[in-house]
């Protein structure tokens, strides 16, 4: 396997190994399970985790396999879309918001607000758990930018942050 230094996201270049090799397969969750395969060299490229984990002195960089049994899969979901493509956008099961301020006057947009918050502080607890301190950058950027929406929308959609702070 190719080196894991750790290099930014401007200076990774994809050796032909790292093309050819089986992806890490990384299996999330505790009784509902899924299954990921991700290219290892990119995944450690942006967390120490990953880079710990998949050196060839760990079982986890010997079976080409690492086990997150304590993290949401949907949540983790959300990370391997951003490591992809470096976007939180990019998540499909990000939540989306209604497109216009107007919009989150009803309980609809509300909720979306809501869900939205929730998922983006569990982003935040997967990137400290991970190590990888782009994605969690990245989370609290998004976070702030929700944050001015809900009270640029209507001082009183402020009321959902704490909302979204007692879940965690």
């Amino acid at each position: 396997m190719a080196s894991l230094k750790k290099i930014s996201k401007k200076e990774l270049k994809l050796t032909m190994e790292a093309l050819i090799e089986p992806p890490l397969k990384i299996i999330v969750g505790g009784q509902d399970k899924q299954t990921f395969f991700v290219n290892k060299e990119v995944i450690c490229s942006v967390s120490d985790f990953f880079a710990a984990a998949c050196k060839k002195e760990w079982a986890c960089g010997q079976a080409n396999t690492v086990t997150l049994t304590e993290e949401n899969p949907e949540t983790f979901a959300i990370f391997v879309s951003w490591v992809l493509t470096k976007s939180l956008e990019s998540a499909a099961n990000l939540q989306s918001l209604p497109p216009r301020e107007d919009d989150f006057h009803g309980e609809d947009g509300r909720r979306s607000a809501i869900k939205r918050g929730v998922q983006l502080v569990e982003c935040l607890g997967i990137s400290e758990s991970l190590l990888c301190h782009e994605f969690h950058n990245a989370v609290m950027d998004e976070l702030l930018t929700l944050t001015e929406t809900l009270s640029d929308a209507d001082e009183s959609l402020v009321i959902c942050l704490p909302q979204i702070v007692k879940i965690i």
